[in-house]
């Protein structure tokens, strides 16, 4: 994830940073990113999500959670299609998280049929697949459900990786 701080904006020196970041982990081998950011009014920042897609090209990239906090989400949607690389697009429906937004995703998940996929994520339970797949959305972050005791502050769980894989590969 290439982010400079816990909001979703971006300063030109940070943005700078962050394209020199890009260019060394493309150098490292990584090839695929995640990023977004917001502007003062709450639109997608697209000079600023351009400079990075341009940064990290040919490799594809995601749009994360600022997606979930703009004012207009049709048009959050809308706006970065013509971007290079853009692969899925990362929210739990509304702003937090899936508990919440379960419904708003749903309701949207036909979006994808005409962009990028959705990436459901943000409080992803194991109750949550069934009616995301029964919608069409396949695509899954399990965050903190990966974690040691849930917790964003503890590692990662292989116990909790293969469990969460067993179960996605028994309902595909």
């Amino acid at each position: 994830m290439l982010r400079s701080n816990a909001g979703f904006q971006v300063s030109p020196g940070e943005l700078e940073e962050l394209c020199r970041a890009a260019a060394a982990l493309r150098a490292s081998g990584a090839d695929q990113f995640v990023f977004g950011f917001l502007d003062d009014c709450c639109d997608l920042d697209l000079p600023a999500i351009r400079t990075l897609a341009d940064a990290v090209a040919p490799h594809p990239w995601t749009l994360h959670h600022a997606f979930d906090h703009a004012r207009d989400l049709r048009a959050a949607w809308d706006a970065p299609q013509a971007l290079t690389g853009l692969d899925c697009i990362l929210t739990g429906g509304v702003r937090g998280d899936l508990s919440t937004g379960l419904d708003a995703l749903i309701s949207r998940a036909a979006w994808q049929a005409d962009g990028p996929r959705w990436l459901a994520g943000g409080g992803l339970t194991l109750a949550h697949l069934e009616p995301l797949r029964a919608a069409g959305i396949t695509m899954f972050h399990t965050g903190r459900a990966a974690r040691h005791s849930g917790s964003w502050s503890r590692p990662v769980s292989a116990e909790a990786v293969r469990r969460w894989r067993d179960v996605l590969d028994a309902t595909a």
